[in-house]
């Protein structure tokens, strides 16, 4: 294996694990201690560990076979359908649209070699559909959950989209052993990006409108659309269930 395979597998999972240590507290204030019972827990607890526990295995195994890589893009992605969905008042419209441009991404990471520009694809309708929405519902004066979508929604976009440039430009003109490594290094940064923004958006100073807050686990209509006038109440309380 050369240096640069080895220093770029070294860099993913120091990334991946420093980063669990720096944040570990502020999951279990907000998220173990409050509630389990709701999708955006499973979620984010889907994200964070799929990630965390699966690359212990394939940190030892990367360093005599490379090439073990998982795509653990697909929680990712499940966290932003549902957060997007929330914003958008949980609109079906919107809601089968994202779950079609991100099953469509995954059926074409299996037909074809790379996945990569319709992963880039979702990642700029998730970006435009949370830009256009946090713009036009912001409140002067308040930080609210547009805010915070907007701001690392706007980071994800940008690190993501250098990622997947990067992984272009890796198929195209890098070795076997890059290829194999690039992959991961994309997968780590999402998960990152996305435990992040599923913290930030559980911070007590977040006001959260009613409608996009979800039901808990155990009530079926989880996913349906809310009654009455959207966006019409708020409340201030701490937690983004």
């Amino acid at each position: 294996m050369s240096d640069i395979v080895v220093s770029l597998s070294v860099a993913q999972f120091s990334l991946l694990y420093y980063d669990y240590t720096l944040t570990l507290s502020r999951e279990v204030e907000l998220f173990w201690k409050r509630p389990r019972r709701s999708w955006p827990f499973a979620i984010f607890i889907a994200n964070r560990y799929l990630t965390v526990l699966g690359h212990v295995p394939s940190s030892f195994y990367w360093f005599w076979s490379p090439g073990v890589h998982s795509n653990y893009r697909v929680v990712g992605a499940i966290a932003m359908i549902v957060r997007v969905y929330a914003l958008y008042d949980r609109s079906r419209y919107i809601l089968a649209m994202l779950v079609f441009l991100a099953v469509g991404a995954n059926a074409i990471g299996f037909l074809v070699v790379s996945s990569i520009p319709s992963s880039l694809l979702f990642d700029v309708v998730v970006f435009g559909l949370t830009f256009w929405r946090s713009v036009h519902s912001r409140t002067p004066g308040q930080k609210n959950v547009s805010d915070v979508l907007l701001r690392d929604g706007s980071l994800y976009f940008a690190v993501m989209s250098v990622a997947n440039i990067g992984n272009i430009i890796a198929l195209l003109v890098a070795s076997d052993n890059v290829k194999d490594v690039t992959p991961g290094f994309t997968n780590i940064v999402s998960a990152t990006l996305i435990s992040r923004l599923m913290l930030n958006l559980r911070d007590p100073s977040v006001s959260v409108p009613a409608a996009a807050s979800f039901p808990p686990l155990s009530r079926p209509s989880a996913f349906a659309s809310t009654r009455g006038s959207p966006g019409v109440e708020t409340t201030t309380t701490a937690q983004y269930p």
